[in-house]
């Protein structure tokens, strides 16, 4: 199995009694994926990715998003996650699932529920996202469309001037 960042592991897969076991090595953590399953992260990478997902989401809120943008940038630096692997976890973990919200006459605004944030994620990962999520995700989907949202390319620019400025000698 290949080392890889943590979603850059490759599956390796074989049968199991008529299941489908996959096996991910991720740096250490191995996270094991049986078909109609939703264990694609270790314990390890939810505890890492819970505060991002929850901060991520924050840019979808019905309401206004940029007064909490200094939070965002300082949890989301913070994260053990590169700006790509934020970028990779943005579009394709919490805008699937938070961008509906955005469309909804009376939207979530006061901050998603944790616990259906979580299994939201998991369900879109494993497949099993609701119609209206999928085909939104599939209309935002392109890279370009994403690059250019306002608010996240202000807290990725956030992120990047905030964990260069940590890095700078005292």
């Amino acid at each position: 199995m290949k080392k890889g960042g943590p979603n850059g592991g490759r599956p390796f897969c074989f049968g199991d009694w008529g299941a489908i076991r996959c096996w991910v090595y991720d740096g250490g953590n191995l996270a094991v994926q049986m078909s109609g399953g939703d264990n694609w992260f270790s314990e390890a990478q939810l505890q890492a990715r819970r505060p991002v997902w929850n901060a991520l989401s924050w840019m979808y809120l019905d309401t206004e998003v940029s007064e909490d943008r200094d939070w965002r940038i300082r949890v989301l630096s913070a994260s053990p996650y590169s700006i790509d692997e934020l970028d990779t976890i943005h579009r394709d973990e919490v805008r699937p699932v938070c961008l509906p919200n955005l469309f909804d006459v009376a939207g979530v605004w006061e901050g998603f529920n944790a616990d259906w944030l979580e299994q939201a994620i998991r369900n879109h990962k494993r497949g099993g996202e609701n119609w209206p999520a999928s085909l939104m995700a599939r209309v935002h989907r392109s890279k370009a469309a994403f690059k250019e949202e306002p608010e996240w390319m202000a807290t990725r620019q956030g992120i990047i001037a905030l964990r260069a400025q940590a890095s700078e000698p005292a």
